[in-house]
C-alpha cells in the first residue's frame, strides 16, 4: 500500500466558465454572484460529533435561487449519507483546508455523501470527503460514493480528497456532461476511485487515484457503462495510479449490454504504479488512444486491449516491470 499525505490548496471565489461543449481547457471557475453564506450561520457546528446534515443543507438551499458560494470553515462535519447533501445548480460550494465532511456510519446499499442531481453550473473546491467503510454496519453492497453525479452539467471538481468510502470516491452517470476532475485524490476506496458509467466529455487531470481495494473490479478509475449507456469523449491526463488492487483505468463494456458504448478515451501522460492488475485494460471500446504514459510494477501487462476493441492507438509508453 502507498501512503499518501494530502496537502489543501487555497482557492479563491469561483464559479466555472465553460464556453463549448467540450470543456477540456480549464478547470476555470468564477463567482455565480457575490452571495456568500458561511454554514456556521446555518447552525453547523463541524465538531466532529453534531450531525451537521440539515444546517449543511440549509446553506446550501440559501444559494439555490440566485446562485453563490457556501463556504466550509475547518472543522469535521457528519453527515447522514443515507440523506446527503443535494447541490443545485449555480452553487460553489468551498471547503476549507482541513474542512472535513465525513459520513456518519450505516448500514445501508447505496448512498452519497454528496449529490449533483439535474444541476448545472456547479463546483466544488477543497476540503475532504471521509466514508464510513471502516465503521460501515452492514455487509452488502457496494454503491456508498462520496459524490454522484447524475444528469449533471458544466461541474467542476478541484482540490478535494474523497476516501474511504463504501463503494466509489467520485461517480458520474446519468448522461452527465462537461464534468472536470482537476488535482482530486480518491483514496482507499473500496469498489473504485472513480466510476463513469454515462456521460460525455469528462476530463480527469492532475490527480491521483490509489490503494483501491475491497469489491471488484478495485480500479482507479472504471469507464463501464450499464445497459444502454454511453460514455464518449473523456480524457485522462497528467494522473497517478498507485497502488490498486485492480487496473489503473478500466474501460469495460459488457457485451450482454447492446445498446452501450464507449468510443473517444484519451489516456495520456499518465503514470502506473503497483496496481493489481493492468496499468490500462481496454475492452470493447471504439476509438482509444493511450500516448506517452508510464507504468511500472504492474502486477500484469501494462496495457490490455481485448478482440472486440476498435481503433486503439499505443504509442510512446514507457514500460519497467
Amino acid at each position: 500500500m502507498i501512503e499518501l499525505r494530502f496537502l489543501g490548496i487555497a482557492v479563491l471565489g469561483f464559479l466555472i466558465v465553460l464556453e463549448s461543449t467540450n470543456a477540456f481547457a480549464s478547470c476555470e471557475i468564477k463567482p455565480a454572484s457575490d452571495l456568500v453564506i458561511d454554514v456556521k450561520s446555518a447552525g453547523a457546528l463541524g465538531d466532529g460529533s453534531t450531525d451537521d446534515t440539515k444546517a449543511l443543507q440549509k446553506a446550501l438551499d440559501g444559494v439555490s435561487l440566485r446562485g453563490g458560494t457556501v463556504v466550509l470553515p475547518v472543522g469535521t462535519y457528519l453527515v447522514d449519507a443515507k440523506v446527503g447533501l443535494r447541490i443545485k445548480s449555480n452553487t460553489v460550494f468551498k471547503l476549507s483546508q482541513g474542512a472535513i465532511i465525513k459520513a456518519m456510519p450505516n448500514a445501508v446499499d447505496t448512498f452519497s455523501i454528496l449529490r449533483i442531481y439535474d444541476a448545472s453550473n456547479v463546483a466544488i473546491v477543497g476540503g475532504q470527503l471521509k466514508g464510513e467503510r471502516h465503521e460501515h454496519q452492514g455487509s452488502t453492497g457496494e454503491w456508498g460514493m462520496g459524490l454522484s453525479l447524475h444528469g449533471a452539467s458544466d461541474v467542476v471538481i478541484k482540490d478535494m480528497v474523497s476516501k474511504d468510502n463504501w463503494g466509489d470516491g467520485f461517480y458520474v452517470a446519468g448522461k452527465s456532461k462537461n464534468v472536470q476532475f482537476c488535482s482530486v485524490v480518491a483514496d482507499g476506496n473500496r469498489r473504485q476511485g472513480l466510476s463513469i458509467v454515462s456521460g460525455t466529455g469528462i476530463l480527469v487531470t492532475d490527480s491521483v487515484f490509489s490503494n483501491t481495494r475491497g469489491v471488484p473490479p478495485q480500479a482507479g478509475i472504471d469507464i463501464e457503462p450499464n445497459a444502454d449507456g454511453a460514455v464518449r469523449d473523456v480524457q485522462i491526463m497528467r494522473s497517478r495510479f498507485l497502488s490498486n488492487a485492480g487496473s489503473g483505468i478500466a474501460s469495460y463494456l459488457s457485451s450482454k449490454f447492446k445498446d452501450g458504448s464507449i468510443s473517444a478515451i484519451s489516456i495520456k501522460g499518465n503514470s502506473f504504479m503497483g496496481n493489481g492488475a493492468e496499468g490500462v485494460a481496454i475492452f470493447n471500446t471504439l476509438d482509444a488512444k493511450v500516448t506517452g504514459n508510464s507504468f511500472e510494477k504492474s502486477s500484469k501487462k501494462a496495457i490490455l486491449v481485448d478482440g472486440k476493441s476498435r481503433s486503439i492507438v499505443e504509442r510512446q509508453n514507457s514500460i519497467r516491470e
